[in-house]
Order: C-alpha cells, then sequence, then structure tokens
C-alpha cells in the first residue's frame, strides 16, 4: 500500500495537492516527504480562523485539486478535512493518498488497497453505497465497481458542510 501510494502521488502536479519530495526509511520507518503545511488540516485552520477564513475559497480550490485528480483518472478515496492541508498563503491542498484508487482504463476494476474489499476510509465521509453490509459478502470486485469519482464527490460535499459549519461533524448526531 505504501509503495502504490508513493508511486501515485509522485506523478501528481497540481497548485491544490500536496507536492511529494519523496520517501525516506531511516527516521521514523518508511514515510513519505512533502513540504511543512504550516497551518495545519482544514478541520483546525477553520477553528483557528473562524469568521476570517475565506470559506468559498477554501472550497473552490478543494474543488480543484479534485477536479484534476478525476483528470488523472485518480479517485482520493478519503477525503475529509483532515486530508485537505492549509499552507503558509491559506491555499487549501488535497494529501494522503494512501485510500487512493487508479483508473487504467475506463472499463477497468481500479486498483484499491490489499484487503478482502471491505470498504476502508472515513464512515462519516464515506458515500452511503460503500457501508452496505452485502458487499463484504459479494467480494472484493464488486465493492472495487464502486470506487469512482463520484464517492469523492459525495465525500466532497461533506467536506463542504464541514467549512461551513465547522462546529459539526458530517454526521455527527
Amino acid at each position: 500500500r505504501f509503495h502504490k501510494e508513493a508511486v501515485m502521488w509522485r506523478h501528481l502536479r497540481h497548485p491544490n495537492i500536496v507536492p511529494f519530495l519523496g520517501t525516506n526509511r531511516e527516521l521514523l520507518g518508511l514515510c513519505t516527504i512533502s513540504p511543512w503545511m504550516a497551518r495545519d488540516n482544514l478541520k483546525k485552520y477553520l477553528f483557528v480562523m473562524g469568521q476570517k477564513a475565506d470559506r468559498p475559497k477554501l472550497v473552490l480550490e478543494i474543488a480543484l485539486g479534485l477536479s484534476y485528480l478525476h483528470t488523472r483518472n485518480v479517485t482520493h478515496g478519503d477525503l475529509k478535512s483532515l486530508n485537505v492541508l492549509i499552507d503558509v498563503e491559506h491555499h487549501a491542498l488535497l494529501a494522503d493518498f494512501g485510500m487512493a484508487s487508479v483508473r487504467y482504463n475506463v472499463n477497468s476494476v481500479r486498483q484499491t488497497a490489499p484487503g478482502n474489499g471491505v470498504p476502508r476510509g472515513s464512515v462519516r465521509w464515506m458515500a452511503p453505497e460503500l457501508l452496505d453490509p452485502m458487499l463484504g459478502e459479494l467480494g472484493k470486485q464488486a465493492w472495487q465497481r464502486l470506487i469512482t469519482p463520484i464517492i469523492d464527490v459525495y465525500a466532497f460535499a461533506m467536506v463542504v458542510y464541514e467549512v461551513y459549519l465547522s462546529t459539526k461533524r458530517p454526521l455527527g448526531e
């Protein structure tokens, strides 16, 4: 999974995608290296900035980053406020491509994280169709067919919910 994330991420170049600088195994074990994002993640940023945060700009930048991924046939797979980092100039950048999937061609099944095909990711941001308990019984291929940009769009809607109601978690009650 780590290798897949690093290989995919290093080919992504966009102003709203955290740049990939390399890998290292000496300091903390195997890890990826990216520039320091001085303003932390979107959730913390909104808490600190409060009403001063430029919410429409942040939403647009997240959408632009997501659109770029989709034009590159990449589905993020775990979009949430904790996976959107804010740089020193207050720009939103997508991060954490560990759950991302790549479409090799439009008719192919997507490459997914290893496992039994049971959905992984953050449940509060996950599209409802991925939460169907029957998916585990149907097998990995049934689940893989659902890993499309559509699930990112659902997660994006949950992030927009967080941006405008920053004190609330999606589906928190």
